[in-house]
């Protein structure tokens, strides 16, 4: 089996999210780590692939740069969204409420685009455009 295009990023995490709701609502730490440990070394599980579309490895340039320049406090903060979110999904499933996961989730979603078009042009982060409105609305089902 192949690596999943890069644009499907989204796509191939979402179900690695899915444990973390499932451990959360049944309210095992030892499961929400499990699954934050296999999020966290998903990208090692598939191979490089063959080919990738030209605007993908804009956004993934673009991304390389963003990370490796100048941390500054607004960046930290930003970037300390991601173990948020994932704490405020973890939180909205343990107290066993849909509504509040499904809109965490979709904010996250909403958050990432957004931040894909800020940092990079409009064709690398259009590359992400179809991930995001898969994973939402798989989400939303």
């Amino acid at each position: 089996m192949g690596a999943p295009p890069q644009h499907l990023e989204l796509v191939h995490k979402a179900p690695l999210l899915s444990p973390l709701c499932y451990f959360a609502h049944k309210r095992s730490l030892f499961g929400i780590v499990l699954t934050l440990v296999a999020l966290a070394t998903s990208m090692a599980w598939f191979p490089a692939p063959e080919t990738t579309n030209p605007a993908v490895i804009e956004m993934l340039d673009t991304e390389e740069e963003y990370l490796t320049e100048n941390w500054v406090l607004w960046k930290i903060l930003l970037a300390l969204i991601v173990p948020a979110s994932f704490a405020a999904l973890a939180v909205a499933f343990w107290k066993r409420s849909l509504i509040w996961g499904l809109a965490v989730l979709n904010g996250t979603i909403l958050i990432k685009a957004g931040w894909t078009f800020v940092v990079s042009t409009e064709s690398g982060a259009l590359s992400h455009l179809p991930a995001a409105v898969a994973a939402s609305r798989s989400a939303t089902r």
